[in-house]
């Protein structure tokens, strides 16, 4: 039992619900203040958002360019799951993750709403294809629509924006371990904040796209708006409002894996902010993990479709005799997990020639039995290698300081 001065946190650093106790009343309090339809930030600042958003245009550019953009979006999407959930304390590996999105669909559970009693892959996931449907559908990337995330990712029925917020004092630390720095928005505060937030979020855009998106993450990060799964929230609030805002077409850019691999880092920026120090460093540390990020997805693009190659090449003498082959293993870099009954959904195959085809496919080697029940499940081990590996890329080089070009 942890004494009343020590609530529980959630592994992304923030504590959960309990009164912030008297070894923190002294921190400093954040307030969501108003914001000009503008923020001023540092001409490096500016250059390296004109980076990222190169970047994201050329990576939502690639996406177009796959054989089959929306299982690359929903390998992304899974990938940016299995982080939460790992964040959240639940224990899961990758293959596990897979499997988990393809029972889902199996059983036409497209968008669980996180349900009580579900399994948290299965909250996590649903989460997703709730946030994915909704955005596309043109609903408001607002409170409301994130209230119902948030109750899908802890498995709770959705409520109104006002009955999910936080009901109870809440700090903020850098690690589960560290020493809190902050302590969020007041809950009888929250309320007015959020509604601010949202009109700001909506307000006509003034100035570049990513700053907005930038300051909007932090604020939902300070404020920590619910009991739970607050990081979550915000990472998934980002590449929502990515699409609104037309950086990407699908929620295909999360910078859910570079900022927790940057915990330290990040907390330092939000300590600084909550002080009242100004956004450009964070602006600058955001937009340099939306041009990371991109950059990793482009590798990852590149990556698979030389996988595709290599199993093509595998299997070149049977696949000659059988379309049907060509086009599973053509997919398999970006359905890595699979059945046959989900061969005859995606390909349009009988059940017997998709029967046969992973048959053969892990007589070879290229598939390997994951599971019998509650159907026999596959997975390609190549193609989980590469999914899951995330390439650090090269950061681009800004100076420090902009002089004007000399005369010629």
């Amino acid at each position: 039992m942890r004494p009343a001065s020590q609530p529980p946190r959630e592994r992304d650093g923030s504590r959960g619900a309990g009164g912030p106790g008297a070894d923190t009343a002294a921190l400093p309090v954040y307030r969501f203040t108003y914001l000009a339809d503008e923020v001023e930030v540092s001409p490096r600042a500016h250059a390296l958002m004109c980076l990222a958003e190169h970047a994201a245009g050329a990576f939502d550019h690639a996406v177009r360019g796959v054989a089959d953009p929306a299982a690359l979006v929903t390998c992304l999407q899974l990938r940016d799951v299995l982080n939460s959930a790992r964040l959240a304390g639940h224990t899961a590996t990758p293959v596990e993750t897979w499997q988990a999105a393809l029972v889902l669909t199996h059983h036409d559970r497209s968008a669980p709403a996180g349900e009580a009693g579900a399994d948290p892959l299965s909250r996590f996931i649903g989460a997703a294809r709730l946030l994915e449907r909704e955005i596309s559908n043109g609903r408001r990337n607002d409170i409301d629509l994130h209230g119902e995330v948030s109750a899908a990712l802890t498995g709770k029925s959705p409520r109104s924006a006002r009955e999910g917020l936080r009901r109870d004092e809440g700090v903020l630390a850098a690690a589960p371990d560290s020493p809190p720095y902050a302590r969020t928005t007041p809950p009888a505060e929250l309320g007015h904040a959020l509604a601010e937030w949202d009109r700001w979020v909506a307000s006509p855009l003034v100035g570049p796209r990513l700053v907005r998106i930038a300051v909007a993450h932090a604020v939902l990060e300070l404020s920590r708006p619910y009991p739970e799964a607050n990081g979550h929230v915000s990472q998934l609030f980002s590449s929502a409002e990515m699409v609104r805002r037309g950086l990407t077409r699908d929620l295909s850019l999360s910078l859910s894996y570079w900022l927790d691999e940057r915990g330290e880092e990040c907390h330092r920026h939000l300590r600084d902010l909550v002080r009242g120090g100004p956004w450009s460093p964070w602006v600058e540390f955001f937009a340099r993990g939306v041009h990371e990020q991109a950059v990793a997805n482009l590798d990852l693009v590149e990556a698979q479709a030389a996988l595709r190659e290599e199993l093509r090449d595998r299997v070149a003498d049977e696949a000659r005799k059988s379309p049907a082959l060509r086009a599973v293993v053509a997919a398999l870099p970006t359905a890595p997990v699979t059945s046959s009954h989900a061969l005859t959904v995606r390909h349009g195959i009988s059940p017997k020639t998709a029967w046969k085809i992973t048959q053969d496919l892990e007589r070879n080697g290229t598939l390997r039995v994951l599971a019998q029940h509650p159907f026999k499940i596959f997975v390609c081990d190549r193609a989980m290698d590469v999914l899951t590996l995330q390439r650090a890329a090269i950061p681009q080089q800004i100076p420090a300081t902009f002089a004007p070009e000399p005369p010629r």
